[in-house]
C-alpha cells in the first residue's frame, strides 16, 4: 500500500487528505488501513482493477466507489489526421500558448462551476461545485508555475477550451483539458479528447506518444477517445471516504 499525505487538498477542499494506492496482488489489511488514516478528514484510495480483496474490504470499511481512472494512450503514428471529424477540428481551431499571468487568469476565469461536473469532487453531496471549480483552478495555476505546457484553443477569435499537458522525453502526458461551458453542446466535442496531439503539430513538437487518464464518469469523452482508437492501458477502482 502506497501512502500520500495530500497536504494540498486542505487549501482545495478545506480538508487534511490522504490517498491509499493498492497494487493487483495485495491483500486488504483492514486494521493497517484504520491505523493510517487516523488523523485525516477524508480519505482516497485507488484498487488496480481486479484486485476484490482491497475493493470489498474497503466497502467494509465504509469507502464508497465514486469512479474507475481508466488510463489511455495513443502513439502518434498510428494518429488519423485524415479522420474527417478531426479534419473538421484541425481546419477551424487555432491555438495559443498561455505564456503570462495574465493569459492564466483567462484561463481560470472562464473555469465555470458546473464544466467538470463528472469530477468526483462535484459528484460528492458533501464538497460539490464549489471546491471542484476550487481545485481545479488551484491545480491549474500550480502546473502553470511548475513550466507545464499551458495552451487555449480559438474558434474564430473566440476562446473555446483549453489544454494542459506535461512532456517526459517524447512523450505527453495529458493531465487536463475542456471546452468552456458556454462553447460545449456546439458539435466540438472530440476537441477535448484530440486537440493535445493537434496542438503538438501545429507547434512542430516531437512527440511520439499521448497518455492520459479519464474518469468513468465521463462517458461522452470516453466516447471520442474510443472513436479515436485510443488503447487502454490500466484501470483503477476510485474509492472515497469521509472521515470526520
Amino acid at each position: 500500500m502506497q501512502i500520500i499525505d495530500c497536504f494540498w487538498e486542505e487549501i482545495n477542499i478545506g480538508k487534511k487528505t490522504v490517498e491509499l494506492t493498492f497494487d493487483s496482488r495485495e491483500e486488504y489489511d483492514s486494521e493497517k488501513v484504520k491505523q493510517t488514516v487516523k488523523g485525516y478528514q477524508y480519505c482516497v484510495a485507488k484498487v488496480h482493477s481486479g484486485n476484490t480483496s482491497c475493493l470489498l474490504g474497503l466497502q467494509r470499511d465504509g469507502f464508497i466507489s465514486i469512479e474507475t481512472q481508466i488510463g489511455l494512450s495513443k502513439k502518434i503514428e498510428d494518429f488519423v489526421f485524415t479522420d474527417k471529424m478531426v479534419r473538421f477540428i484541425d481546419k477551424r481551431i487555432g491555438f495559443r500558448v498561455i505564456r503570462d499571468r495574465e493569459g492564466l487568469q483567462s484561463v481560470l476565469n472562464s473555469i465555470a462551476p458546473n464544466m467538470f461536473s463528472t469530477d468526483r469532487i462535484y459528484l460528492d453531496p458533501s464538497l460539490g461545485s464549489k471546491y471542484s471549480l476550487q481545485r481545479y483552478r488551484n491545480w491549474i495555476e500550480t502546473e502553470f508555475e511548475r513550466g507545464t505546457t499551458l495552451y487555449e484553443s480559438e474558434l474564430k477569435g473566440n476562446r473555446v477550451g483549453f489544454g494542459l499537458f506535461r512532456v517526459e522525453g517524447t512523450v505527453m502526458n495529458v493531465l487536463l483539458g475542456g471546452i468552456y461551458e458556454q462553447y460545449q453542446n456546439m458539435g466540438i466535442g472530440i476537441l477535448t479528447a484530440c486537440s493535445p496531439i493537434l496542438f503538438c503539430k501545429a507547434q512542430n513538437m516531437d512527440i511520439k506518444k499521448e497518455t492520459t487518464s479519464v474518469s468513468s464518469n465521463n462517458f461522452s469523452v470516453l466516447q471520442f477517445y474510443n472513436y479515436l482508437d485510443f488503447k487502454i492501458d490500466k484501470m483503477c477502482y476510485v474509492l472515497v471516504k469521509h472521515l470526520s
